[in-house]
């Protein structure tokens, strides 16, 4: 019995065994096949990498060269700026101008004539007049020469019959016009917002008399009036600047001339500043006022008097004289348009030849 366990225990060991070779034998077989695609791949990426560092030692290469390159056209670029600056430096000593040919004569039996040979340099125009006649037609800056004196003006070419220069203008609060009698008598501010033009270019452009003066004048709700000015010059300044206009035309009232009073009106009164009381009153206008104007005693209207900024009102005191207009501190006035202290949102004043 015993021989029979032995055995059969033999019989299962011996199939068991080589159940397992068979196994072993085909996993052996399955893992050679691993591994001889992974030995196969290990040669492509070995080859690969190979093929990767000769590219790359290649494209060292080639940048190196690019490298050289740039560095050549840098000196070359520089060899040439040096060439062009020798040839565009200004000579120590300047040369003398080419001797012009002898002029040609035309011989004839009757006479012999030289045509003349005199060219007439070109001239800066004296105001916007001149621009205009010269056929501009666009407002804007431009250049003017007056009695030798060269100023940048604004011109209105294409309002109002165009060919005006403009003297003032207010419409921003941009500019502080509370000035000196030095920034009046030599102009200040920016001709693209607010400005005066000055009382001795003024004067100079104005000097040989019969010139209209437009003043415009824009309250806070649009509405527009105007006030204009035969015969209007300045004096010159040790005048003063004194004032003179002429006959009045326009729909904003006669300031300059006020009929109701001679001592408000502005008319042959000269300008004051701050520093530089020229008025009628006891009292300095132009401080009180912060401006520069023609004043009276005190005045019917101020345009360069302070901009209030959408605030047509500023703080009043009493008039010195009985029935003037109260004095305001502040405001740029025309006491016969809105007959009351009343302070403009826009005004332009502008002068032309007749």
């Amino acid at each position: 019995m015993a021989a029979i366990v032995v055995i059969c225990t033999v019989l299962i060991y011996a199939v068991f065994f080589a159940q397992c070779q068979v196994y072993v034998f085909e996993n052996i077989e399955e893992h050679e096949q691993r591994i001889s695609i992974l030995e196969s791949s290990t040669a492509n990426a070995t080859t690969c990498c190979s093929t990767l560092k000769k590219e790359n030692g290649l494209l060292k290469n080639q940048n190196q060269q690019l490298m050289t390159m740039m560095q050549n056209l840098s000196l070359q670029v520089l060899l040439l700026q040096q060439k062009v600056d020798s040839l565009t430096a200004v000579p120590s000593t300047p040369l003398a101008p080419p001797t012009p040919p002898p002029p040609m004569t035309t011989v004839s039996t009757q006479q012999t004539t030289t045509p003349s040979t005199t060219t007439t340099a070109p001239t800066i125009p004296r105001d916007c007049a001149d621009w205009a006649a010269k056929g501009e037609t666009l407002s804007g800056e431009f250049e003017i020469n007056i009695e030798g004196t060269t100023k940048q003006v604004y011109c209105d070419l294409d309002h109002d019959g165009g060919r005006w220069t403009v003297i003032q203008r207010r419409r921003d609060a941009s500019v502080d016009f509370n000035r000196n009698w030095t920034d009046y008598r030599d102009g200040f501010g920016d001709m693209n917002s607010e400005f005066w033009l000055g009382n001795e270019i003024i004067h100079k452009l104005t000097s040989a008399g019969n010139n209209v003066l437009n003043i415009k004048l824009m309250d806070w709700t649009g509405n527009i009036v105007y006030a204009q000015y035969s015969g209007f010059s300045l004096d010159g300044e040790s005048k003063d600047y004194t004032l003179h206009v002429g006959t009045y035309s326009g729909t904003a009232g006669d300031s300059f001339n006020y009929p109701q009073s001679s001592l408000l009106s502005h008319y042959n009164h000269r300008f004051s500043t701050p520093d530089h009381d020229r008025d009628n009153s006891f009292m300095n206008c132009a401080q009180i006022l912060k401006s520069g104007w023609w004043f009276n005693s005190c005045y019917s209207s101020n345009l360069n008097g302070d901009f209030l900024k959408g605030v047509p009102y500023g703080p009043k005191t009493n008039g010195e004289v009985p029935g003037q207009p109260t004095l305001e501190g502040t405001g740029i006035e025309w006491y016969p348009w809105k007959q009351k202290q009343y302070s403009m949102a826009h005004v332009e004043m502008k002068i032309r030849p007749v």
